[in-house]
């Protein structure tokens, strides 16, 4: 199994738990088509193997994950903007789905699709110093990956609408208050491995009974809304101005966006 971009540990202490690590901190862990197939690849070969209960999920050297990689998606076409949704709509869907628990251990930057891939795991333990954000926004696109939904289910609209619309950055502290991360931490990988431990020990029949409930239960509802999401951002790549937004990021400059 090829993961050149992933870095998969078997906790010592107890073989029922892994620590996946995002390890392109060059790009301070931004997530790449690489980053997503090996994550689908690798949950799939955890789950035929049956032996791993939880997956704890970090970033490598300090940042969860910065976002999605803009200058692949710069230079990627339709057809590839297509696939790119359809692979992280699919990672997300089976990440919801599996029997599998998934903790994100967060620190420094979780932005974007980073955000979303935490938002996808069931739980989130985020250090003090983290920061979030979906500022997609501000090159001329939305929240692909479920941000829109899943911020709006749990943090409700007022907070959806300001954040999303603005792309501004927020604390650890603010995401708790609203939800989007369980606990706070001055050592979140060491908190997620103790929730790990105990999640562990019960029986893994109601563990996942309970997740099928809620994650389950709550990917069902969303569904459609999650469908209309990723429709919506790959129109911004037909009509809107996303091809301005990115370039201007790549370019380390100021969009120019002008509605004509």
């Amino acid at each position: 199994m090829n993961l050149d971009f992933l870095e998969l540990v078997v906790c010592d202490t107890s073989p029922q738990i892994r620590i996946v690590t995002l390890n392109r901190p060059e790009a301070k862990n931004a997530l790449n088509r690489q980053v997503i197939q090996q994550l689908m690849q690798l949950i799939k070969t955890l789950e035929d193997e049956s032996s791993t209960r939880v997956v704890i999920l970090q970033g490598k050297q300090g940042n969860f994950a910065a976002g999605a990689d803009i200058k692949e998606m710069l230079h990627a076409d339709l057809v590839e903007i297509d696939l790119l949704t359809e692979q992280v709509h699919e990672l997300h869907k089976r990440m919801n789905t599996s029997p599998i628990i998934f903790i994100a251990a967060i620190e420094g930057y979780c932005l974007g699709g980073g955000f979303e891939l935490a938002l996808a795991c069931d739980i989130r333990i985020a250090s003090p110093q983290a920061v979030f954000g979906l500022p997609e926004v501000k090159l001329g696109i939305l929240p692909g990956g479920w941000g829109t939904q899943k911020i709006l289910t749990l943090a409700g609209i007022s907070f959806a609408m300001k954040n999303i619309l603005t792309g501004e950055f927020f604390d650890s502290e603010k995401a708790l208050s609203f939800g989007l991360v369980s606990e706070v931490d001055v050592d979140p990988l060491q908190e997620s491995m103790q929730i790990a431990e105990r999640i562990a020990s019960n029986s893994p029949y109601a563990n996942s009974a309970i997740k099928e409930l809620l994650t389950g239960v709550e990917y069902a509802i969303l569904k459609e809304r999650l469908e209309l999401e990723r429709t919506a951002f790959k129109q911004l790549f037909v009509e809107g101005e996303a091809r301005e937004g990115l370039l201007a990021f790549a370019e380390k400059r100021k969009p120019n966006f002008i509605r004509t």
